[in-house]
């Protein structure tokens, strides 16, 4: 199947092509037909296959460009992703008249977005600041034929569940409501039933896993004797990674990572949840044109958050929940291109931890062999004193 047998207009067909999209990807094959008939859906699918297409194409094609009246309201868990589906938009509409996105997130002036909801069709925003409009009447949903909540599972892990069904209270009945879903809980499905009515079920999980991991190389590295600052120095002078990302558990450590890179010849930016919004949006940009290729994240970044071309993915440190592994490592080997993920790993809990993931994912995850001269720091080019000072505080 292609593109053009999705039923689509010509001008979504022709920015597709512009894209260099050719087939649709399993979710957009099984999601586009249902959204265009107006359909429920509840679609299960990790992050990385194709799923913001497969939601936007189709409400695209059914919007009244001719009515500046808000038609559809996309709920996102955090600035970053509103501002990729913003975008996103724009990519799939350019060839659309009169497409007008209002985006509804904290740490943007909210004079601006006030006057965008009044010539706005479609809405795009976060739990919170969404319900904030609501309450100032800024936004209304009266002319609303489609709520879209995407990472939904985020979103209530973040306490948005409250804000979800405030938005809910605020909307016309017997809307259409596309829900998306990484994983499944008791909240899900209890939103799932308030809100939707008779939902097609994709589960797209399985699939995703399975042509993920064809792409995917997944490897841990034992850093040995807590090493694992020197191993990751080790590994970017080695493999030399065009476009990758570092994953952190706690802010410290990205700022100290991103230093250590910096002691080394490499450039880095680092994104965190306490960044103001324009430096997130600076450093976003530096990576995505390549003027840095490496971008340090907490796991912020792990989900939403679309770049091409990354080829690798290191886990400084093992992620605190297993779906955040998944996570992560569909930052890379996106849309049938391959990719690398590594872990480092340097006690006896790390190991455990990481059997526990490849049991989740039911998919192994490989010891890298790497050669004693790799593994000689001889080069290594930290300075002693921060060094020590680095193993003290984080270690």
């Amino acid at each position: 199947m292609n593109f053009n047998e999705l039923n689509l207009k010509n001008e979504l067909n022709l920015a597709v092509a512009k894209l260099g999209y050719i087939n649709p990807t399993p979710i957009q094959s099984a999601a586009i037909p249902q959204i265009l008939q107006n359909k429920d859906i509840f679609g299960k699918s990790h992050t990385g296959t194709g799923k913001t297409a497969a939601f936007l194409l189709p409400i695209l094609n059914k919007l009244d460009t001719n009515l500046f009246k808000n038609q559809t309201l996309i709920v996102c868990p955090t600035r970053d992703l509103a501002i990729q589906i913003s975008q996103e938009i724009k990519k799939y509409a350019m060839y659309l008249k009169n497409v007008k996105v209002a985006l509804l997130i904290g740490g943007s002036n909210m004079r601006r977005q006030i006057t965008d909801l009044k010539y706005s069709n479609i809405v795009v925003g976060t739990p919170g600041r969404i319900v904030d409009h609501l309450n100032r009447r800024s936004l209304r949903l009266g002319f609303l034929k489609t709520i879209v909540l995407d990472e939904t599972d985020e979103m209530v892990k973040m306490g948005f569940k409250e804000k979800i069904d405030e938005i809910f209270a605020y909307a016309p009945k017997n809307i259409q409501t596309i829900l998306f879903s990484a994983t499944i809980s008791k909240t899900i499905l209890k939103i799932t039933s308030d809100y939707q009515n008779n939902p097609v079920e994709i589960n797209l999980n399985n699939e995703f896993q399975s042509q993920e991991h064809k792409n995917l190389k997944q490897f841990y590295f034992d850093t040995k004797n807590n090493n694992k600052e020197k191993a990751l120095i080790a590994l970017y002078k080695e493999l030399n990674p065009k476009l990758s990302i570092i994953f952190s558990n706690t802010k410290a450590y990205t700022s100290k990572l991103q230093e250590l890179l910096k002691q080394n010849n490499i450039d880095a930016v680092t994104i965190t949840g306490d960044k103001r919004q324009r430096e997130r949006e600076q450093a976003i940009n530096l990576f995505k044109s390549g003027k840095v290729n490496v971008l340090i994240a907490t796991d912020l970044m792990a989900r939403g958050i679309h770049v091409n071309g990354i080829d690798y993915v290191f886990n400084f440190d093992i992620p605190k929940e297993k779906e955040y592994y998944t996570h992560r490592i569909g930052r890379t080997a996106r849309a049938g291109a391959t990719g690398t993920a590594i872990t480092l790993v340097n006690n006896r809990n790390n190991y455990f931890e990481l059997k526990n993931i490849e049991k989740f994912q039911n998919q192994p995850i490989k010891k890298l062999e790497i050669s004693s001269e790799l593994l000689n720091f001889k080069k290594f080019n930290q300075a002693k004193n921060n060094s020590r000072n680095y193993h003290r505080r984080y270690n």
